[in-house]
């Protein structure tokens, strides 16, 4: 019995750590981004980020981007974003 109760508290845990709103959740270093940039398809300042990543830089809909960033010729992903 004990170790059913064992398994189960380290399932709850388990389902805590690995919830939709744990893997939703931004990193820290995105909310200096927040201040002009949303994730929920509203543009503010600058576009919003939703639907970015695998997206041409310069590319989104509704949002008028500097002729630098419509020329950087790079696409949104894994290795962009962590430069």
């Amino acid at each position: 019995m004990r170790s059913l109760i064992q398994v189960s508290a380290g399932i709850a845990v388990a389902c805590g750590l690995f919830s939709s709103e744990a893997l939703a959740a931004p990193p820290a270093a995105a909310a200096i981004c927040a201040a002009c940039h949303s994730a929920n398809g509203t543009n503010g300042l600058g576009p919003s980020f939703k639907g970015l990543y695998g997206r041409k830089a310069g590319a989104g809909l509704g949002f008028t981007y500097s002729a630098a960033m419509r020329k950087a010729g790079m696409t949104w992903d894994d290795k962009s974003l962590d430069a």
